[in-house]
């Protein structure tokens, strides 16, 4: 009975080695197990045919846009993802047979999720605000508002200390996050107000000469129906008088008793006008003197 039951173990010992040192000549990478052989498997980039053998199948390369990533069984090869243009994808230039391929966002896009589904425009960094880093494919530009003291006037800049202003210059204009420090040349400033000064005193100046001229200007006046006539000379008077002296009309008839008669028989003529002389103002000279004609 001992001897019994010693066999039968042993017999059980025996069978489990086989099968142990049967599973071990596998490889599970690369080898299947078919009718208690261990068969090969066809290489990445291949699709087996199904009329293949066990230990020789028949592998037949991936078609295009096709890839197959691991030793496999399988008759079909995976198809490779569509990178769709329309929502900011690009391919590779060329695709491996071998490996997925993973689409990429276009220069300027990244990622919009952990997915990568789509993909979103890098942001700009705005006037004050500094780059940090750089947008890449798979995270979007980092922005930094710019410490005090510096300054970016363009997008996506870097931050700038602000200028100080060298001796005999002031700042006109303090520096912002936006904009550096305005400088000013004090000579300058001294210049400018001196200009304006002038111009203005010049101004006021031809101002008073024109009201003064304006009030020294006197031409013919009309006062109480009477003719001013300015005379340098006498004679000058004496001509205009004869100008302004009615003409005789030829045609007129005129009878003596209108004209009148001397006892010698000559007319008597008849004083159409009579020259008053007047004194000027103040304002003119004395020693020349003032003719009112009379009409």
């Amino acid at each position: 009975m001992f001897i019994y039951l010693l066999v039968c173990v042993s017999a059980s010992l025996v069978l489990s080695s086989a099968q142990a040192s049967d599973n071990q000549l596998c490889d599970p990478e690369t080898q299947y197990r078919r009718d208690g052989q261990c068969c090969t498997m066809c290489p990445l980039g291949t699709r087996m045919q199904s009329s293949s053998s066990c230990l020789d199948p028949v592998c037949d390369p991936c078609g295009i846009n096709e890839y197959q990533d691991k030793y496999t069984t399988n008759n079909k090869c995976n198809r490779q993802p569509y990178c769709d243009p329309n929502t900011n994808f690009e391919s590779p230039a060329e695709q491996s047979k071998k490996a997925k391929t993973i689409c990429m966002c276009k220069e300027g896009f990244h990622c919009s999720g952990k997915e990568c589904i789509t993909c979103a425009k890098h942001s700009t960094c705005q006037p004050g605000y500094e780059v940090v880093s750089k947008g890449s494919k798979i995270h979007d530009t980092i922005c930094r508002q710019c410490p005090n003291g510096t300054f970016v006037s363009s997008t996506s800049g870097k931050c700038e200390k602000w200028t100080e202003c060298e001796p005999g210059f002031y700042a006109a204009e303090g520096g912002t996050s936006e904009s550096d420090t305005q400088c000013v040349s004090r000579h300058r400033t001294h210049i400018i107000v001196g200009v304006i000064t002038a111009g203005a005193v010049t101004l006021m100046m031809i101002g008073v000469c024109w009201c003064w001229c304006g009030n020294s200007r006197k031409g013919h006046q009309d006062i109480n129906g009477h003719t001013i006539v300015d005379c340098t000379h006498a004679d000058e008077c004496e001509e205009g008088h004869k100008i302004s002296t009615p003409v005789e009309n030829e045609h007129t008839d005129v009878s003596s008793d209108d004209l009148g008669i001397t006892d010698q028989g000559n007319y008597v003529a008849q004083e159409f006008g009579k020259l008053e002389r007047l004194s000027r103002q103040e304002s003119h000279d004395y020693s020349r003197p003032v003719y009112l004609i009379s009409p």
